[in-house]
């Protein structure tokens, strides 16, 4: 038995790291690299090529509670499966764009099955196929979003260099139609089946730590600090490049520093796997906002000055942000599981994913007009919401450690859990 579920936790994590890279970067991050060449050739304004992941995030916000249900219900890894196929014909659709219309659509669709086929369902199916043991799973998994930026930037560069944006966006679906849904359909098929067949062997699930009379409390504040810190993540991820080339960095130089913020994810996520044997999750989160500002200081001097951003030190900069901001991607995750338990999790993802969506919707249209702007505005914005995800945060931490007293005690006197 053990060693079965060593396989499965193996195999499942592996197929999915695989395929959520590849599923973020072909969606997601492809607009950083791809905005120019279709401005260029569309005529749209970068503003509303940028629209086009607000408008993915607000799709997926109306849809995310809806999917993390359906995942509870009928299982992750089949929702995966309906994801890649919709995720391959809209990437072909988007690219045969002529107007904004016709580009906005597309990525009306990728959004209205975001949760489909990311993030939510593929957390569900790990908690589902392995119970208490889905933690470390789910932690190993958010490598993949990392990795997606650092991997996907550089690739669609060197493909634009053979091919139109147009040629790229067919490769991406052709390659989530070729590999990334038979993936999907031998997990299923070798582990969400296994899983319907035999109940008798199900894994035990992971417990809840949050009474019921402090569940409202807790998961607004969860909410919140999921919420400000995606827009943080998501906002700054899209415009790096842009931000980095206004203040005077040479454009290869700014694609490959920005490329260096998904390293600096695997590196803060590979020290959270082994962190949190010694570090609980609410504690992980308050360190992440009290470090994630600092990261941006250095492009103060500059943006007040006016003087021309180097390579080396915009790459510092990446490096330092994707710290803790790989950070605030797995916390966002781990947090519904560790605090409630893996029973109805996906429903909680996708409440929560209401909130976080809803500001990553905001982030990149509102990020790159700040920018266009002022620089030492959009920094100093930066800075306000990473303040207030702190306090949400502290005051999180705060809530779970009166709880888990509060459970010492009665587990000292006897007494049932709440």
């Amino acid at each position: 038995m053990i060693c079965s579920l060593s396989h499965a936790r193996v195999g499942l994590v592996l197929g999915l790291m695989t395929t959520q890279t590849i599923g973020w970067g072909t969606t997601y991050s492809q607009v950083s690299i791809l905005a120019e060449p279709i401005a260029a050739d569309t005529g749209l304004a970068k503003s509303q090529i940028f629209f086009g992941v607000t408008l993915l995030y607000a799709c997926a916000a109306v849809t995310s509670a809806r999917a993390g249900r359906l995942a509870d219900r009928f299982g992750g890894l089949i929702l995966l499966i309906t994801g890649s196929v919709v995720f391959s014909l809209a990437l072909w659709l988007m690219s045969t764009a002529e107007g904004l219309v016709g580009y906005l659509i597309p990525w009306a669709i990728i959004g209205g099955f975001f949760h489909v086929g990311l993030v939510t369902s593929a957390y569900a199916a790990l908690s589902q196929v392995l119970g208490r043991d889905a933690v470390g799973a789910v932690t190993t998994l958010t490598i993949a979003t990392g990795l997606c930026s650092s991997i996907f930037w550089p690739f669609s560069e060197w493909l634009l260099a053979t091919h139109s944006w147009r040629g790229v966006l067919q490769i991406y679906a052709a390659l989530t139609l070729c590999f990334v849904l038979p993936v999907h359909v031998l997990l299923w098929w070798f582990l969400g089946k296994r899983r319907l067949d035999d109940a008798e062997n199900a894994p035990s699930p992971a417990p809840s730590r949050v009474p019921a009379h402090k569940e409202t409390r807790v998961q607004a504040l969860m909410i919140a600090v999921a919420s400000l810190g995606g827009l943080v993540t998501v906002g700054f991820g899209v415009v790096a490049i842009e931000m980095f080339t206004a203040l005077g960095t040479p454009r290869a130089a700014a694609v490959w520093a920005a490329a260096l913020i998904g390293p600096a994810y695997l590196v803060s996520r590979g020290a959270a796997f082994w962190l949190q044997r010694w570090t609980k999750p609410t504690q992980l989160t308050v360190i992440t906002y009290a470090a994630l500002p600092i990261s941006i200081f250095p492009l103060f001097p500059f943006a007040f000055t006016g003087t021309a951003l180097p390579g080396w030190v915009a790459a510092m900069v990446a490096f330092g942000f994707g710290l803790p901001g790989g950070m605030v991607g797995l916390v966002k995750s781990i947090l519904p599981l560790y605090l409630f338990g893996s029973n109805g999790y996906g429903a909680r993802l996708g409440l929560q994913a209401r909130g976080t969506e809803a500001a990553s919707a905001i982030a990149p249209s509102g990020f790159t007009v700040l920018l266009g702007l002022n620089a030492t505005g959009l920094l100093g914005s930066v800075l306000a919401v990473c303040a207030a995800a702190h306090f949400c945060a502290v005051r999180l931490g705060h809530l779970v450690i009166g709880t888990e007293q509060s459970d010492a005690e009665a587990k000292n006197n006897g007494a049932p859990h709440q």
